[in-house]
C-alpha cells in the first residue's frame, strides 16, 4: 500500500547494523567450530595414542580437561552460529510495506511457528498474515511440500524452508526506500507540473 504525499515518515534513530553483527558472529562461530573439530582431533589421537604431534607438557598435564574445555567451545560455536530471532524490527511506518503476506505450512513443522513468530515481530510493517495449510490442497501439497515454510509477500515467495530475520529487515528497509524513492520523484514531478502551469 502506498503513503500519501502528505505522510510524514518518522525519523530514524542511527542504530548498530544487524547484519554485521550478524556476520561477526558467523565468523567468530566458525573459527570456534574449527578449533572445536581440531581439539576433537588431538583428545582422540591422545586417548588412542596415535601421537600426530609431539603435545607440550602442560596438554598432558590437562588432560582431564581436555573434553570439558571441547564441549565449551562446541557450545560456544552453535551460540555464534544460531540464527538471531530478536532483532530489533525496524521503526514503524504510517503505512504497510506490502499489500498481502501468506505464510504456507503444515501441521507439526516447527520452521513454520519460528516463521510466523519472526513475522509477527516486524507486524508493523507488515498486513496481517495469511496462514495456509498446504495439507488442505493437494497442489499446493505437491509444490511445496518439502519447502515449508513458505512466505509470499504480494504472491512472490521471498523465503523457503525458514524464515532469517537478517534477511527479512533487509527486505522491509530496502522496500521502505523503494517506496520513499518513487513518493519523492512522483512529488517532484507534481512541483514540476506545478511550475510548468503556472508560467
Amino acid at each position: 500500500m502506498q503513503p500519501t504525499s502528505n505522510e510524514a515518515n518518522p525519523a530514524e534513530p542511527p542504530e548498530a547494523d544487524p547484519e554485521l553483527e550478524y556476520r561477526l558472529n558467523g565468523w567468530l562461530g566458525t573459527v570456534l567450530m574449527i578449533i572445536g573439530s581440531i581439539m576433537t582431533v588431538l583428545i582422540f589421537c591422545d586417548r588412542t595414542d596415535m601421537a600426530l604431534l609431539d603435545m607440550p607438557a602442560f596438554w598432558h598435564q590437562s588432560r582431564p580437561f581436555h573434553i570439558m574445555f571441547c564441549l565449551t567451545i562446541f557450545v560456544m560455536a552453535a551460540v555464534m552460529l544460531k540464527t538471531p530471532t530478536g532483532l530489533n524490527p525496524p521503526p514503524e511506518t504510517p503505512y504497510k510495506l506490502f499489500n498481502s503476506v501468506r505464510l504456507l505450512t503444515r501441521a507439526n513443522c516447527q520452521l513454520c511457528e519460528e516463521a510466523f513468530h519472526t513475522l509477527q515481530q516486524f507486524q508493523a510493517w507488515l498486513p496481517r498474515t495469511e496462514i495456509v495449510d498446504i495439507d488442505q490442497d493437494s497442489g499446493l501439497k505437491r509444490q511445496f511440500g518439502e519447502s515449508v515454510p513458505v512466505v509470499e509477500f504480494d504472491g512472490k515467495i521471498r523465503f523457503r524452508g525458514a524464515v532469517n530475520p537478517v534477511l527479512l529487515r533487509r527486505l522491509l528497509l530496502a522496500t521502505k526506500n523503494q517506496i520513499e524513492f518513487q513518493q519523492d520523484a512522483d512529488h517532484q514531478a507534481s512541483l514540476q507540473s506545478t511550475d510548468s502551469a503556472s508560467t
